[in-house]
């Protein structure tokens, strides 16, 4: 990829796509890796912050070296530019799983609460470089229109709205914003453009694939 890449700018347009899942990328594992991840879910109690959080769901993952590790949330869009994206931090979103738990992002942690014979240390999983990521040959045509620019005349507002919404995103924890009411995302993306989110989102959160908001009721 780096190859192709010759610019700043048609490196901002190519990682805004990969945000946008115009294009799917992909780093290949370094490491054979066993993750353990969990998936949250809420209670409601009756003081603050009236509702708690608890591991809904526990489950090992197995990931082979060479096993391809999607590339999927702002964070790490800029972490690999940067040069600092680790494996670890591609384990999210996995089927019904949504992170790696704490202990296993930590080495201290590791040391006092996991059995290194079942588990992979988190000092073991690699940096991913440019040199470790992929896309899908089908995806091709699509990256050098990115890179050239050729997509920009498809700006329609889906797309200048996905564009805000990544720009919001920047500092805001993705896993609480998948757990927000879409509405009150919608209030906060109208205070930055009341032009393109002056009126109801209609199909906005739906066609977008950068977020999945989390259905059910949330807490107050």
């Amino acid at each position: 990829m780096e190859e192709h890449i010759k610019t700043p700018l048609q490196m901002k347009r190519v990682f805004i796509a990969g945000i946008r899942k115009v294009f799917e990328f992909y780093a290949v594992s370094q490491t054979d890796s066993r993750v353990q991840m969990v998936r949250w879910a809420e209670e409601e109690i009756d003081i603050p912050p009236y509702f708690i959080r608890y591991y809904e769901r526990e489950e090992t993952v197995f990931a082979p070296r060479g096993n391809l590790l999607p590339i999927t949330r702002l964070d790490h869009f800029d972490k690999l530019y940067k040069g600092v994206l680790n494996e670890l931090d591609l384990y999210v979103d996995i089927e019904d799983l949504e992170e790696v738990i704490e202990y296993q992002r930590d080495d201290h942690l590791f040391e006092m609460h996991a059995d290194p014979k079942h588990l992979t240390p988190p000092s073991a999983f690699k940096t991913v470089s440019f040199d470790h990521v992929f896309i899908r040959v089908s995806d091709l045509e699509k990256i050098f229109d990115t890179i050239s620019g050729a997509d920009g005349a498809k700006e329609n507002k889906q797309v200048r709205r996905e564009k805000i919404f990544i720009s919001w995103l920047k500092d805001k924890d993705h896993q609480a914003v998948s757990n927000m009411r879409k509405s009150d995302v919608w209030m906060e993306l109208n205070k930055l453009d009341r032009t393109l989110f002056g009126v109801e989102p209609k199909n906005f959160f739906r066609d977008q694939k950068i977020i999945t908001f989390k259905s059910g009721r949330k807490p107050n």
